[in-house]
């Protein structure tokens, strides 16, 4: 059920950016539009995991213990102590249109282990030229544990590329009490148009 969403939303994104062909889509559409689907099922490719905080133990980490579709997803684990906090995410390099004023999207699901009332962490994403390095880079996209299971978070940024058309996306968690947890990304759906 779970992937059949993902798919209709994937279609849906194509149709509406003019990006379908006969030949599906997946950034070989139209000049300057694009949409790919990432799953994790073969691993990383190409996805990079960095942190803000060494205090707080974070890991990330390829796992078949949660998956929104069909069986692997990242885990992003950190301990937060009482005085820290900070961000652990994921990020890819994608190229996009050079020398243009692109808008860059991502849908991504998160999955939290519980629904809490308070104590909630943040669903942070970040679209850019530069890779991000700290956490003011970040944008806030809502709560995480707002439900017990998967939630879809979208961001959407319009960078003015160069002309090597390199872009980085990054999507994970900012730790803003002190707990140790566990939440799984997977299902990220990246487009973008001139």
């Amino acid at each position: 059920m779970k992937m059949r969403t993902v798919i209709a939303s994937m279609l849906l994104l194509c149709a509406l950016s003019g990006a379908f062909l006969l030949t599906g889509c997946g950034g070989s559409g139209l000049a300057g539009q694009g949409t790919q689907l990432e799953t994790f099922e073969g691993g990383w490719n190409g996805w990079v995991a960095r942190h803000t905080r060494l205090d707080a133990s974070p890991t990330a980490a390829l796992s078949a213990q949660e998956s929104n579709s069909p069986t692997s997803s990242i885990s992003l684990f950190m301990n937060a102590a009482p005085t820290s906090d900070g961000v652990l995410w994921i990020e890819k390099q994608v190229q996009v249109p050079p020398s243009a004023t692109v808008r860059v999207t991502i849908h991504f699901w998160l999955w939290s282990k519980d629904r809490l009332d308070t104590d909630r962490w943040n669903a942070v994403a970040f679209i850019g030229r530069d890779r991000p390095t700290a956490e003011n880079h970040f944008t806030l996209l809502g709560d995480t544990d707002q439900v017990a299971g998967w939630r879809e978070y979208t961001y959407s940024a319009v960078i003015n590329t160069d002309f090597s058309g390199t872009a980085y996306i990054a999507l994970g968690v900012s730790a803003v009490s002190a707990h140790a947890r566990t939440y799984y990304v997977d299902d990220v759906l990246l487009s973008y148009f001139e």
